[in-house]
């Protein structure tokens, strides 16, 4: 069977939020059996993973990929897409939030006109509004770069596009951008450098969870906002983009200056602590000596 769209779903150990995802998502694909799949991707889960998975079996259009052992988050995009037959894939994040109407405005673009990349926006950030067209990689980095470059971090978010599968396919050794945590954007970039057909749109398919670790834990929003900032340095590279050099390297600027920061408050926080520390036992070894202080 040939299908429109294959929606990929990477997931690890997080089955509480696959059975949530799966039960929105076929709430939508009733009478769409023909047009989209669902691809589970398990990264060797040893909770109820397997077992919520079996529910759908016997659907036509749902397929179940269990890994032998844990090969991280990057790994499992790579499968996930690898086991996906349609023409378009689009890579969900197991714990995102559906929007009610989002298969219906998917099949609509992908039925309505041909494409290459397309980056949705969120419920609560709409990069554009109204569509833009580019004809490169390259046009729609220098032009976020110029205009709106938060939108070329923001919407890394692995869920907010949607991409045909034979330009990720055609990418060679996808496997040299595990280290970035950024290989799903890399592929694209790569694939798409100097050519192909990206719209960026302000439709929302999705809305994201607010519970996420990166929202409340300022550690890993800090290394996150490192990340960002090495993307941002390799994509401008790539795209010969002289305006995202240029916020780089004033982004490099503040997290340098932030990391000072960090630093001094970690150090006055370590200093005071080990005074206390010292005084508690000197404290005891006075008391054990019988003497008062």
């Amino acid at each position: 069977m040939s299908y429109r769209v294959s929606i990929c779903i990477p997931t690890c150990n997080r089955d509480v939020y696959l059975e949530s995802l799966l039960r929105r998502l076929f709430a939508q694909l009733d009478g769409l059996t023909g047009e989209i799949e669902v691809v589970v991707s398990d990264n060797a889960s040893d909770d109820r993973t397997a077992e919520i998975a079996s529910a759908y079996a016997e659907r036509p259009n749902f397929r179940y990929v269990r890994r032998s052992e844990n090969g991280g988050a990057e790994r499992n995009f790579l499968e996930a897409v690898q086991a996906a037959t349609a023409e378009y894939c689009w890579l969900l994040g197991d714990d995102e939030i559906v929007e009610p109407a989002a298969i219906e405005r998917l099949l609509e673009l992908v039925t309505g006109e041909a494409f290459d990349l397309a980056l949705f926006s969120t419920t609560t950030q709409r990069w554009v509004d109204e569509r833009v067209q580019f004809s490169s990689y390259r046009q729609y980095v220098d032009h976020f770069a110029r205009v709106r470059p938060e939108t070329l971090w923001a919407s890394t978010l692995v869920s907010l596009s949607v991409f045909r599968r034979q330009v990720w396919a055609e990418v060679p050794n996808k496997e040299r951008f595990i280290p970035t945590h950024y290989l799903h954007t890399l592929t694209m970039a790569v694939g798409l450098i100097d050519r192909g057909r990206i719209l960026v749109l302000p439709d929302a398919l999705i809305t994201i969870p607010r519970h996420r670790a990166a929202f409340h834990d300022p550690r890993i929003e800090f290394e996150i906002a490192f990340l960002h900032l090495q993307l941002l340095l390799t994509l401008a590279r790539m795209a010969r983009s002289e305006a995202l050099k240029q916020i780089c390297r004033a982004q490099r600027r503040r997290a340098l200056k932030e990391l000072a920061n960090r630093f001094a408050r970690v150090t006055k926080e370590y200093a005071r602590d080990t005074a206390r520390i010292a005084r508690a036992i000197m404290w005891t070894i006075v008391r054990r000596g019988g003497v008062q202080p």
